[in-house]
């Protein structure tokens, strides 16, 4: 193929990927125009973005607003979101400037990616599999639904750093030793891991993987010295680049040394693999092995000694065994986080396997997955390319079955799983193609057929109707907000922001102040309310990562069978209303349906809440609730000794929604009965009291109106009879 054919045929396949990732921007982008990312970690490095562009080039390494009421450390390295921040702030921009960045950041990540791919499988199998590599990569529904336009969280740049540092890889492996030292290489290898370890709290996972597939392939297999050389001082400017950060945010959790965030362990990680390196380089230039097996064995002896001194003075081990937890999903976050569900469901114990699930990610290259490693056998032949395509065979067993076991790992997946695809593809339509006698446009059609064919039910059911109905969506007419009302997270952000308006102004959301309360939400919404809301939570999308008191809190408050218990546990974590969700983990939680089926009032033979008081609500069909805590009101009725009461109210709510409040007790033995209640006679927030409350004890019907004050400062109101027997 001629050059200016491959470029075009490379840039096509970048505005592919690119469009696809695009195609939700109609929802993204409203007609009023709002900009709605995703409610999930999308919403947290908005967050924190915006931090960084009202004070930049300032970094928030504490956060008040996670884990009220004690506040915590950021577990997120910050590179991503500070980037987000920088292009805004270069270009003079606003906080709606940088919702823009944020919402398009993935989709350019994601089609930069694009090219890298391209690249790696041109260098390992030629010009037809580099564009098989990325026509994969472009289509590839795990690696579009990372990327999709609003999701602007930091997946798509690790998948683009992974590439950039399996590139270099494979060009150092694949490359003859040069004369001169390559500071260039060095250099940019230093900043690809810099990066990565800057981007991904789980950035270890990867260094292991990269560093050792190089180490293993490049200094022990092959002996190159001066491959040793250069990762060796690529380490160590890696480590001096990223101390200087280790340094400033201080330690992030209990330990100094944890897996789960970039912490102290990294550069100790760093500056043994450059031990490690320059101990191999210099014994084998003071007495050069006979073989791959020496080196080994001096290796092993030297990784041990490292390691020994490591685990003896540091807590080296301690600061693994989180991380370890959270690769195998055997986190408690694990069980309620999509990100972290196998590929395959009975691999986790489901009874009934959903065979067809997995399709909808991978297509028919979903079955092979766990196998893609078997795709760079063909490169085996080949001397020169042989040990590049042992790196890219080990990085895709190992990445391979991480997405096997959680859905996430998918995204890293992606790229070495579509080079190594596309090879197997490449290498068995060649094979046909000299059987029948045909040159090398047979084996381009012959590839690209059976490419599509494999990715045939992801076409089918997720990019097909993505697109129809992003045409449709196109075609709506502005003046009907409703039909995208229900889309994405436009309900959601829509109900938050009158959540910020009901509720009081706090402190320290873009300073140094703290929030004088919180608003307890069910976890999954965390994120969202920080970001949109601007009030703190105790818990949040991370989950137990920050936070494990807090986090333990919040469940027990929705779990909680009486209201006493509930009321404790808010009082403890500082918070002065709650959030409700008619869906997710905690929707079935015994205290989270009395809040969000009875808005507090008496029903299904459980007691009326008295201290919660609904103060807003979303839309009908995406009902999300506030709820305001209170001392409550006291309402005194007189009748006979064990009388029962009964004490209604009916309240109008946005949409004409009439919402009905019932509170029962009984007379005690001088014939009072007190009952407290929540709402007010007037206005409720959102909702208006239509008549004041309607009291019926024994045969006698009273009525009682209640202010606002009352409710505040929880006075006794005294009902007043209307009609006798």
């Amino acid at each position: 193929m001629r050059p200016w054919l491959i470029f075009a045929a490379v840039a096509g396949l970048v505005l592919l990927a690119f469009a696809l990732r695009s195609l939700e921007a109609v929802f993204v982008f409203p007609a009023d125009g709002r900009v709605l990312l995703m409610p999930n970690d999308a919403a947290y490095h908005a967050r924190r973005a915006l931090y960084s562009l009202a004070n930049f080039p300032s970094v928030l390494f504490f956060d008040p607003y996670l884990a009220h009421p004690r506040g915590a450390f950021v577990p997120i390295p910050p590179l991503y979101d500070w980037g987000l921040a920088a292009v805004t702030w270069a270009v003079g921009g606003s906080e709606r400037v940088l919702e823009r960045v944020a919402a398009w950041s993935s989709p350019v990540l994601g089609a930069l990616t694009v090219p890298v791919v391209f690249w790696i499988g041109r260098r390992l199998a030629g010009t037809t599999a580099g564009l098989l590599s990325a026509g994969i990569l472009a289509l590839l529904p795990i690696h579009v639904g990372f990327a999709l336009v609003g999701n602007a969280d930091h997946h798509t740049a690790v998948a683009l750093i992974a590439a950039a540092w399996l590139a270099l890889t494979v060009r150092a492996l694949s490359s003859e030793p040069s004369r001169g030292f390559p500071w260039r290489a060095v250099i940019a290898h230093a900043l690809v891991i810099a990066a990565m370890l800057l981007t991904w709290s789980g950035s270890l996972l990867l260094l292991a993987l990269a560093e050792g597939t190089w180490f293993a392939l490049a200094g022990v297999g092959a002996g190159r010295r001066d491959l040793l050389r250069g990762q060796a001082l690529a380490c160590g400017l890696a480590a001096a680049g990223v101390t200087p950060y280790v340094f400033a945010q201080g330690i992030p959790t209990a330990s100094a040394f944890t897996s789960t965030t970039l912490s102290w362990l990294h550069p100790v990680v760093l500056l043994c693999l450059a031990a490690l390196c320059a101990g191999l380089e210099l014994l084998e230039s003071a007495r050069p092995s006979r073989g791959a097996s020496g080196r080994a064995v001096r290796a092993v002896a030297l990784g041990g000694a490292l390691a020994a001194v490591s685990f003896a003075f540091l807590p080296v081990g301690e600061g693994l065994t989180p991380g370890i937890s959270f690769t195998m999903g055997a986190d408690a976050w694990a069980e309620v986080s999509a990100e972290q569900r196998a590929l395959w469901p009975f691999i986790v114990g489901h009874e009934r396997p959903a065979l067809r699930t997995p399709l909808r990610f991978y297509g028919v290259f979903a079955y092979f997955v766990p196998l893609a490693a078997l795709g760079v056998i063909p490169l085996w032949r080949d001397e020169r390319r042989r040990r590049a395509g042992a790196a890219l065979g080990i990085w895709s067993l190992c990445l391979g079955l991480l997405a096997t076991a959680q859905l996430r790992f998918g995204n890293e997946f992606a790229v070495p799983g579509s080079i190594a695809f596309a090879i197997a593809i490449v290498s068995g339509m060649r094979a046909v193609a000299r059987r029948v006698g045909r040159g090398p446009w047979t084996v381009v059609l012959l590839s690209a057929t059976l490419t599509l064919l494999l990715l045939a039910p992801t076409l089918r059911s997720v990019h097909l109707p993505k697109i129809a109905q992003a045409v449709r969506a196109g075609s709506w007419p502005s003046a009907e907000p409703g039909r995208v009302a229900l889309r994405h997270p436009s309900a959601l952000f829509a109900f938050l922001a009158e959540v910020r308006e009901r509720t009081p102004e706090t402190e320290g959301y873009l300073d140094r102040g703290r929030p004088s309360y919180g608003i307890l939400t069910p976890p999954a919404l965390g994120h969202a309310t920080v970001y949109k809301a601007r009030r703190a939570t105790p818990a949040g999308n991370i989950g137990p990562l920050v936070g494990p008191a807090q986090f333990g809190a919040v469940e027990r408050f929705f779990a909680a069978t009486r209201e006493a218990e509930a009321l404790e546990i808010a009082e403890r974590l500082a918070v002065r209303y709650v959030i409700t969700s008619p869906v997710g983990s905690t929707a079935a939680e015994p205290f989270a349906r009395r809040l969000q089926r009875g808005n507090a009032s008496a029903h299904d033979g459980m007691p009326h809440l008295t201290r919660f008081r609904l103060l807003a609500m979303g839309p009908p069909r995406a009902s999300y609730k506030l709820f305001e805590i209170v001392p409550g009101a006291t309402l005194l009725a007189r009748g006979r000794p064990g009388e029962s009461i009964e004490v209604r109210l009916r309240m109008r709510a946005p949409g004409e929604r009439v919402i009905h409040y019932l509170a029962q007790g009984q007379a005690d033995g001088e014939g009072v009965a007190r009952v407290r209640v929540p709402y007010a006679t007037g206005s409720n927030g959102a909702l208006q009291a239509l008549e004041p409350y309607v009291v019926t004890l024994g045969g006698a019907q009273l009525v009682a109106r209640v202010s606002e004050a009352d409710v505040l400062e929880g006075r006794t109101v005294e009902a007043v009879t209307t009609s006798g027997p």
